[in-house]
Order: structure tokens, then C-alpha cells, then sequence
């Protein structure tokens, strides 16, 4: 296949991504033997099987661990686990930790800080909106009320690129359609100056230490990509959805490690992204 067309596609495809405002990555790989897309499978972070050995090698301090032991003194075992999974599969760097521990010693619960976090990392929050959720949650506010605000007041617009630009950073060695994605997804929360951020990636620094140093939760290297063929396109919308509707439901359903089926259902009853959202982590971590 001619490579300035592979070029182009991926810039579309790119282009594709950018404009998908959940976060997620929806776009498509193209077969260069027929030219067709298919669509890219998501890791979910709620089903992802982590190493038994990488949460055994999770430290968690004795003063922590009786603080998790007196909020949940007939489930200890249950929750400290629950905790150490936490960590693992959202990459909480120890200075994060170390953040969500004192929030833990001023007497947050376990299970709301977990909750608070996993939606905050999906959206490039910070450790002082995280302080803020939990909070406002702690003095009566419920939890699809603050995402609701939350998600209306932190609207991510991407970047319009220069189309030369666009075409050059994905040819860099080193710089991928998620570093991309990444970069601007850092600069739009932070203020930080998007070709500062690649130069800082292609000078050797991870995601994780970038936005470790900003105090932005999510530090994973990769965007989570999200399935969604034609098939399942017209046998949900047969359901009386609008597309739209089918792809925030699938990308809820990902987000959270719930069956399609279940949300596509939630989504037909009229229930809101955020009371699936609140409903959701409910269940995942408290």
C-alpha cells in the first residue's frame, strides 16, 4: 500500500480519536491487505487480570492498613485487597499513593476515595479535584450529582492541529497516535504548553512522571480503546437507541467492566451517564 496514503489514514483515524470526548479511543485499524477497518479491543481496567505477584509486591503501611481494618473491620481482608487491586491496575505512582494515604488519615473512606479517583483518572482529574469530590460527597452531595457537575465543567475541546504538524509528529520515531492524544489531553486540563509536553516524552520522561509532577491521576502510557463494530451498532440502535446512545452505553459498559446488555438496558430505562457512573463504582469498589 502506498506509504503517503497509510500516512493520511492515520491522520484521519487520528483526527477520529481526538474528537471522541469520553476519553476513550474510538478509531480504526486499517487491514492494509483489503483496505477495511476494523475496530481496535479495549483492556478494561475493571475486568484486566493483574499478576498475583504485582499486588503481593504492593506495600501498604500498618498505619493504613488498620485505618482500612476499623472502616471495614468484617471485610478487612476483602477491602485491603481491594485496595492493593486499586493500585495496580491504575498505576497509582507511590507519590499518589502517598496523596490518596493522608486522605485516607483524614478520615475519607476507602471505597469513596477509590471511586472518586477511578472517575477523576478517566477524565485527566487532579489530586485537588479528588480532595474537592470527596468532600462535597462527604457532606451530603451524591455521587451522579458531582459527576454531573463535574463532567459539565470539565468539557475536553481537542486541539484544531496544523495539518502539516499532524502529519510531521506522526512520522517522530517515538511519538504515537496515544502520545498525541496524551499530550493534549494534558495540555488542555493543566495550561501546560502541548509542544513542551511531546519534546519532554521524546527527551525520555514517561507519562507517568509527567503527570505525576502535575498531580493529573492518570499516568498510563496507553488511551483504552473501546470496541465498536457495525454489528453492534445496528443490533443495539434495533433496540430503539440512537447511535450515539450505543456508543456512550458501550463505553460506559468498558469503563466500568459491566456487560453491554446491562447498560444498554440502564441506557433504554433513561438513566444518565452519571447515574450509571455513580451506580457503577458503587459496586466496583464499595
Amino acid at each position: 500500500m502506498n506509504k503517503r496514503f497509510i500516512s493520511k489514514v492515520t491522520m484521519v483515524l487520528l483526527f477520529m480519536a481526538l474528537v471522541f470526548q469520553a476519553g476513550y479511543s474510538v478509531y480504526s485499524m486499517i487491514d492494509e491487505r483489503a483496505g477495511i477497518s476494523q475496530k481496535n479491543q479495549m483492556q478494561l481496567y475493571a475486568t484486566e487480570t493483574v499478576p498475583q505477584g504485582a499486588i503481593q509486591n504492593i506495600e501498604v503501611s500498618q498505619e493504613i492498613q488498620e485505618i482500612i481494618k476499623l472502616q471495614y473491620a468484617e471485610k478487612y481482608p476483602h477491602y485491603l485487597e481491594k485496595y492493593k487491586y486499586f493500585l495496580v491496575t491504575l498505576e497509582v505512582s507511590p507519590q499518589l499513593q502517598s496523596f490518596v494515604e493522608d486522605l485516607l488519615v483524614e478520615g475519607y473512606q476507602l471505597g469513596d476515595m477509590m471511586s472518586a479517583y477511578d472517575f477523576l483518572y478517566q477524565e485527566y482529574g487532579t489530586g485537588e479535584e479528588l480532595k474537592t469530590l470527596l468532600k462535597a460527597q462527604k457532606e451530603g452531595r451524591p455521587w451522579a450529582s458531582l459527576f454531573k457537575d463535574y463532567l459539565q465543567e470539565n468539557i475536553f475541546v481537542p486541539r484544531v492541529f496544523d495539518t502539516a504538524y499532524l502529519e510531521k509528529l506522526t512520522q517522530t520515531p517515538g511519538i504515537g497516535s496515544d502520545d498525541i492524544m496524551i499530550a493534549d489531553r494534558i495540555a488542555h486540563k493543566t495550561g501546560e504548553d502541548f509542544e513542551g509536553l511531546i519534546h519532554r516524552k521524546l527527551e525520555g520522561e514517561s507519562w507517568q512522571e509527567i503527570t505525576t509532577g502535575l498531580n493529573i491521576l492518570n499516568g498510563s502510557a496507553q488511551l483504552p480503546r473501546v470496541q465498536v463494530t457495525q454489528e453492534k451498532l445496528v443490533a443495539y440502535a434495533a433496540t430503539g437507541l440512537q447511535e450515539d446512545q450505543v456508543v456512550e452505553a458501550l463505553v460506559l459498559a468498558n469503563k466500568l467492566g459491566f456487560s453491554e446488555e446491562a447498560v444498554i438496558e440502564l441506557v433504554k430505562g433513561g438513566q444518565s451517564r452519571e447515574v450509571i457512573l455513580a451506580a457503577g463504582y458503587q459496586e466496583k469498589y464499595q
